[in-house]
């Protein structure tokens, strides 16, 4: 059984207190809708965080079957971790801040089909977004050998943007980040796999991430 978890319960500081994965992708779409209809397609459960205040807005989204849980969350590995707690061994993460555009084949099915107990969805990374997410270094083999995550002088061609992981894994809850708690797997001699995702991966996170979106849908 895969379930798909998608925290939406992020502060929503950087856009003046508008939660981001609200924006609107077309006249009856938001970016939260977006990901759930990619994770029907993969997932048998979906989970959702969000926190309270926000609950009103997905009640009028179409989610379907989706599980919503009101949660304010320290860190989005809080909030994963949250997730987990409510049962299951398999799961994928998304961001319902971002939008996935050009894709060939479905990213979380892609992410779905990826061996091992951890993987990572990547992302070829726009000169816009380096030092400002997680850039990934891999071998050939397409095995996770590095993440330096927000760091503008770094010069890794990819960026992760979804993971796959299991129960088996410990999130450390100490940690501010996923990029973080992927090197400390990788550093305690967890094997990470990856696949890359063609298209492009636009954070919607901030106002010139929002323009790049609507200039770009």
């Amino acid at each position: 059984m895969v379930i798909g978890l998608l925290p939406a319960s992020g502060s929503a500081k950087r856009l003046g207190g508008l939660p981001k994965f609200s924006l609107p992708i077309s006249e009856n779409t938001s970016l939260l809708e977006h990901h759930v209809m990619l994770m029907r397609d993969v997932c048998d459960e979906i989970r959702i965080s969000t926190r309270a205040e926000w609950i009103r807005i997905l009640e009028n989204m179409n989610l379907e079957s989706a599980i919503v849980t009101e949660y304010k969350p320290s860190t989005m590995l809080d909030a994963v971790h949250k997730l987990v707690k409510l049962g299951g061994e398999e799961f994928i993460v998304g961001m319902p801040d971002t939008y996935y555009l050009g894709f060939a084949e479905n990213p979380y099915k892609s992410l779905a089909n990826t061996q091992g107990d951890v993987a990572l969805g990547l992302w070829a990374c726009d000169d816009n977004l380096r030092g400002k997410v997680g850039q990934v270094r891999t071998e050939s083999s397409g095995l996770v050998v590095e993440i330096i995550d927000k760091v503008a002088t770094c010069d890794f061609p990819e960026m992760w943007g979804a993971f796959k992981f299991n129960s088996n894994n410990t999130i450390d809850l100490s940690l501010e980040n996923p990029s973080l708690q992927f090197q400390k797997w990788i550093d305690e001699g967890t094997t990470i796999s990856s696949t890359t995702i063609q298209g492009r991966y636009i954070d919607a996170g901030s106002f010139s991430g929002v323009k790049d979106l609507y200039t770009s849908i």
